[in-house]
């Protein structure tokens, strides 16, 4: 999977190339959205900041990763002793190799090959894995 306009600075920060700002979509955003739209080939993850306004002020409100030529998706389930509010919290991000492909829980510590695919890992233990072609970052304004 190619990154085209950023990388994950560390399991739950997205860094922006030239730029110093990091995103951090753990501590600040909440996950809001998942949207898979099957003839475009394209699943979209959207995260919010908190409606308290407490969040930095020059920070894009919205953060929306969109994932193009998507050719699978799955989704594990959550604790069901976990409140689901936890599924809003960002565990981790890692790129995960082929033979991972049912493995929901293990975090691999580098970006490894473009035929790795991404999983999505949340406080409470739901998770989410797209196969794509590539991701693009798409903000509601410049950081």
């Amino acid at each position: 999977m190619r990154l085209t306009n950023f990388t994950f600075y560390n399991s739950i920060e997205i860094g922006i190339s030239g730029r110093p700002r990091f995103l951090d979509l753990h501590n600040i955003y909440g996950w809001k959205s998942i949207t898979y739209l099957p003839e475009q080939r394209q699943v979209r993850m959207s995260w919010a900041l908190p409606a308290d306004g407490e969040a930095q002020p020059d920070l894009p409100s919205v953060v929306t990763l969109e994932f193009r030529g998507v050719s699978r998706f799955a989704a594990s389930p959550n604790d069901p002793e976990m409140p689901y509010s936890e599924d809003t919290c960002l565990k981790a991000v890692t790129f995960t190799p082929p033979e991972h492909s049912s493995d929901f829980g293990s975090e691999f510590e580098v970006f490894r090959s473009d035929s790795d695919h991404i999983t999505f890992m949340f406080q409470s233990g739901f998770g989410l894995k797209i196969w794509a072609e590539e991701a693009e970052l798409i903000c509601d304004r410049v950081i």
